[in-house]
């Protein structure tokens, strides 16, 4: 058997534990190539210099399919993201706008996770848009009145320059106007007193009812419902 030459071999290895070249690579960071030297003496320093090369090159692999596989994740987790958006939505052109990204980004990640992308349906009207919101429907029935989802119709909304918040202001006072049989002008001009949790509690231990306890308050009875809601007050009732 013809000799072959082990420029790496030593016999101090078969009394000497050859060091991890991780662990080479990190002692040389944080003390440097001296302390390596120092450490491991019975090997020669190009042999050290070797492993340490090595250990380097371990680290920065393990680090780059780290970054990788973290990448993939984030790739992930936002193609799942755009399809479960689109497919609330059901419009893959809102879903553009909603998003912020391009029509291929979208159309890739519903590939990657093998799904099929909402066909394209017909625009609600504005006209029937701005019917919806003066009937004081929500987004979830217009949407399913107008055949598309309640993303869209919120965005199409938002689009008209129609606030949900002054909607549902203005249905509070009408509300409130009816129950106290006043006028909604004069309803709409009403600072209503603050009552308290404790106030409704302590009236309600007088015996009175939620209807009372409004007329007491001089408030709408459904802020008093409210606060019972809220609070989950056992045994709220509404009679006078």
């Amino acid at each position: 058997m013809p000799w072959v030459k082990h420029e790496t071999y030593s016999i101090d290895d078969d009394v000497n534990v050859i060091p991890d070249p991780v662990f080479a690579y990190q002692l040389a960071e944080s003390h440097g190539y001296d302390a390596c030297v120092e450490r491991w003496s019975w090997m020669k320093e190009a042999r050290i210099g070797r492993l340490i090369q090595k250990g380097r090159r371990i680290v920065q692999g393990r680090a780059a399919r780290a970054a990788t596989g973290a990448a993939l994740s984030d790739m992930q987790t936002l193609d799942a993201k755009i399809v479960r958006v689109t497919e609330e939505i059901g419009n893959v052109e809102t879903a553009i706008a909603e998003l912020g990204v391009s029509r291929e980004r979208i159309m890739a990640a519903f590939d990657r996770l093998d799904r099929k992308p909402p066909s394209a349906r017909k625009r609600p009207s504005e006209a029937a848009l701005r019917d919806a919101f003066a009937r004081g429907l929500s987004a979830e029935a217009t949407g399913r009145e107008l055949g598309c989802g309640a993303p869209t119709v919120r965005i199409a909304w938002d689009r008209l320059g129609l606030d949900l918040k002054a909607r549902k202001r203005a249905i509070r006072i009408q509300k409130a106007a009816a129950e106290m049989a006043i006028s909604v002008d004069a309803a709409a001009g009403i600072r209503l007193p603050e009552v308290t949790v404790n106030d409704v509690i302590a009236d309600m231990a007088e015996g009175l009812g939620l209807a009372a306890i409004a007329r007491k308050r001089g408030v709408p009875v459904h802020r008093i419902t409210r606060i019972c809601r809220i609070h989950r007050i056992p045994g709220a009732h509404s009679h006078a």
